[in-house]
């Protein structure tokens, strides 16, 4: 009768823990994205930041030539 109760108890927790996620899923999902969505943008900064030097070569050289 004990084992009986403690595994009902024990289901009723495991049960408790897997509602609570997929309570916290939608929560978790969101956070996940807005993260993804930030690490995106960061890499592109970095990424802007070391091709506009060049753009800005490239566009004086341009710029030099068209004026000789």
């Amino acid at each position: 009768m004990v084992t009986n109760k403690a595994e009902r108890l024990a289901r009723t927790l495991d049960l408790a823990e897997v509602t609570q996620f997929f309570n916290l899923s939608p929560q978790v999902q969101e956070q996940d994205q807005r993260a993804q969505n930030q690490e995106y943008q960061w890499a592109q900064r970095q990424q802007d930041q070391r091709i506009q030097p060049q753009c800005q070569f490239i566009q004086t050289l341009i710029h030099d030539y068209s004026t000789q």
